[in-house]
């Protein structure tokens, strides 16, 4: 194991790495899951991925914490009876919660992907592809120059 990372003993600890100040949030999937806090120049972003739902005490922590971007499992349309993961509404639901204007959707099924070519997504609302990636320019950019392939 790289020396810079440890086990994650406990939700909502805290560690850093070079710039990253990194917190690990509980979420709610069949097998223990963590999302992630990232902050980096004051600029924070909240991955939330594998979960359905947010547990209470992590929607707290983030609707303290404020992130700038919040990236969210959304892998199934409207009202669609899955597990383990959220549908558009949830998706859309919790990022409300969080009060944030920048998300974007990740974990995309099949059916979601149908969905979405005939229902647009809310503004602020944003679909992530495969090789979408956010470097720390982007942090210090204020999310505004992530690379689309």
């Amino acid at each position: 194991m790289n020396p810079r990372f440890k086990k994650i003993e406990n939700p909502f600890q805290t560690f850093q790495v070079d710039d990253l100040i990194i917190t690990a949030v509980s979420l709610n999937h069949s097998k223990l899951t963590y999302g992630y806090c990232i902050e980096h120049a004051g600029k924070r972003l909240a991955y939330l991925c594998d979960t359905k739902g947010i547990p209470k005490k992590t929607l707290d922590f983030l609707i303290q914490y404020k992130a700038d971007t919040v990236i969210i499992d959304c892998t199934y349309p409207p009202n669609f009876k899955g597990y383990n993961h959220n549908d558009l509404n949830e998706a859309i639901e919790i990022t409300k919660q969080l009060n944030c204007l920048n998300i974007y959707l990740t974990h995309i099924s099949h059916e979601l992907d149908c969905y979405l070519m005939d229902n647009p997504l809310p503004r602020g609302v944003n679909l992530a592809m495969d090789l979408l990636e956010f470097s720390i320019d982007y942090f210090e950019a204020g999310f505004s120059n992530c690379k689309k392939y």
